[in-house]
């Protein structure tokens, strides 16, 4: 009996740190994304009209498989709406 609550608070353990792994991945993907746009406009005085443009100047990488980023581009001079969701895995 003790053994099995060992082996569950383990597992409980494990299962924790896993979503809290993936929360602080998830937000260091936003904090990156609106640093790059933030990069951008200073360097070219407007914030880019989609993440694909960050990727490509301005060396954004993300795990694609494992976050989504929803990218709302408002205009030239006002900073992005960016979310940074978990992708469901199958």
């Amino acid at each position: 009996m003790v053994f099995a609550v060992a082996v569950l608070a383990a597992m409980l353990g494990v299962k924790a740190y896993d979503r809290s792994s993936a929360e602080r991945g998830r937000k260091i993907v936003g904090d990156s994304v609106l640093k790059a746009a933030m990069q951008c406009y200073a360097l070219e005085g407007r914030y880019p009209s989609d993440v694909e443009y960050l990727r490509s100047h301005y060396g954004l990488s993300a795990n694609e498989e494992k976050y989504t980023i929803h990218y709302e581009y408002i205009g030239d001079n006002i900073l992005p709406d960016v979310t940074v969701t978990l992708r469901t895995q199958p």
